[in-house]
């Protein structure tokens, strides 16, 4: 972050535009499955931001930002 510091202020901070559709695959997990043999587990934009915006708990919004702390393997990582 301290080497893009400059790029990182030149930005507006307006919200990112994207083509992305919510139902396209934003990543995919591999699990080891109950066989132990690796599988893909594909997980789409409505699901990760469904991560956030679902639950009652959490009111997550365009002011906000909090820290995951999780294993990149996670969902909500990505």
């Amino acid at each position: 972050l301290t080497a893009d510091a400059t790029v990182i202020a030149a930005t507006s901070g307006a919200a990112v535009e994207t083509s992305g559709h919510p139902e396209a695959v934003a990543c995919i997990m591999f699990t080891s499955g109950s066989t132990g043999t690796p599988k893909g587990v594909a997980a789409s934009h409505r699901a990760l931001a469904a991560t956030f915006l679902g639950p009652e708990y959490l009111h997550f919004g365009p002011e906000q930002s909090y820290l995951q702390c999780s294993p990149i393997s996670w969902d909500a990582f990505a």
